[in-house]
């Protein structure tokens, strides 16, 4: 069996271009992976006698990823739908036992269902990522072909075009993330967008890029970007207010990741206070209106933390 692991990411800067005719959306985002991760084991299990080979899923974790929703099995997993589309399009498999012990939250904005397609088809391809296998990444969600490269990456069109980044230097690399107790639908913040919600004028990237490569976390923190900020008052009318508390208490910028619902920001402190600052800041968004919100320290993959 063998074991990997699936990082979350948080999207530093998130503008939507426009709409294309086949419905899908231009984006530009820049992307970094995180030092949270789901964990899968994969094995490969001998063929069956007849009939296409039958994958499984042994799934741990979900009640506290995902309170309120139910298992995603079959077609509703990501890491399932992977094999699926590999013995599609790429070549034959034996049926495959996926064991999958989920830590990223769901329905946060946080990739963890692209990260989990993305590891399976690593594990499928022994490592490479050719062409082929990106292909396929890219129908499985616009986060995946991201996640088969990782690191920090400067991603457009719907996700598949990728230029990789040099990661910045310094305490830009820690991170908090704030996950509040409701999960935002990515097909109904794009619908919301597509209405009209969420205008104003493009924003561009470069800024948050050129501190970034001076590793000016406080000008990151400025230039950061998200266009779904400005989409989900109709949505979820909370998510304006709680990234508001999150920005009053921390004194700092705070951001969405994706279309949410979980923000992020910069943390200080070394990492082995982690734990303690995060249980202070649970009990500070209690007392601000926001019992059951969690809390979690990260770092962001590829530097010196």
């Amino acid at each position: 069996m063998d074991a990997t692991a699936a990082s979350a990411k948080i999207n530093l800067f998130l503008e939507v271009a426009g709409r294309r005719p086949d419905g899908y959306h231009d984006l530009v985002t820049v992307m970094a992976e995180t030092s949270l991760c789901d964990h899968l084991s994969l094995e490969a299990l001998p063929a069956q006698d007849g009939g296409p080979p039958r994958d499984s899923l042994v799934l741990e974790g979900w009640p506290q990823a995902a309170p309120g929703l139910p298992e995603p099995q079959g077609a509703d997993n990501l890491a399932l739908r992977a094999l699926d589309g590999w013995r599609r399009y790429l070549g034959p498999l034996p049926p495959v036992q996926v064991h999958l012990r989920k830590i990223i939250p769901v329905g946060a904005g946080l990739g963890g269902g692209s990260s989990d397609a993305a590891a399976v088809l690593r594990w499928a391809g022994g490592g490479r990522a050719d062409s082929a296998i990106r292909a396929l990444a890219a129908t499985l969600g616009a986060d995946v072909p991201f996640f088969l490269r990782g690191g920090w990456q400067l991603a457009e069109g719907m996700g598949e075009r990728l230029s990789p980044l040099a990661p910045p230097k310094g305490d830009i690399w820690r991170i908090r993330l704030y996950v509040p107790p409701w999960r935002i639908s990515t097909a109904q913040a794009f619908r919301a967008l597509d209405s009209g919600a969420g205008g104003g004028p493009a924003r561009d990237a470069a800024p948050l890029l050129r501190a970034l490569e001076t590793g000016d976390r406080d000008v990151a923190g400025v230039a950061s970007f998200n266009r779904f900020e400005y989409a989900l008052g109709g949505l979820e009318p909370r998510q304006a207010g709680f990234m508001e508390s999150i920005r009053r208490l921390g004194g700092r910028p705070a951001r969405l990741s994706g279309s949410g619902s979980a923000v992020w920001c910069w943390a200080d402190g070394p990492p082995d206070a982690a734990q303690a600052e995060d249980e202070d800041w649970r009990g500070r968004l209690a007392r601000a209106g926001w019992p059951g919100a969690r809390v979690i320290s990260a770092a962001l993959r590829g530097g010196d933390h």
